[in-house]
């Protein structure tokens, strides 16, 4: 009935509590991943060229992760400081 007023066809499998909690374990494995490897181009140690992992950095971090890169690195390097310097 909704594709009659619609137009669009919907789903006909059904949507279990088990599917919702798979994809989001899934999700959760994705994004932890990346986050990982957008800390290390932070840090320059993807590749070692700061431009390269700049860009790498941006494009996982701002457009997937939902944080600037720039934004991220100066906050972080400053937590680095702090530890290994003192306040």
């Amino acid at each position: 009935e909704i594709e009659a007023v619609t137009g669009v066809q919907t789903c006909a499998l059904p949507i279990s509590t088990l599917g919702y909690v798979a994809a989001a374990v899934a999700l959760g494995g994705w994004w932890h991943q990346i986050t990982f490897v957008a800390h290390d181009a932070g840090h320059t140690g993807l590749t070692g060229d700061w431009m390269t992992d700049r860009i790498i950095g941006t494009a996982i971090a701002n457009f997937m992760g939902g944080i600037s890169i720039g934004w991220w690195c100066d906050n972080h390097n400053v937590h680095h400081c702090e530890l290994v310097w003192g306040p």
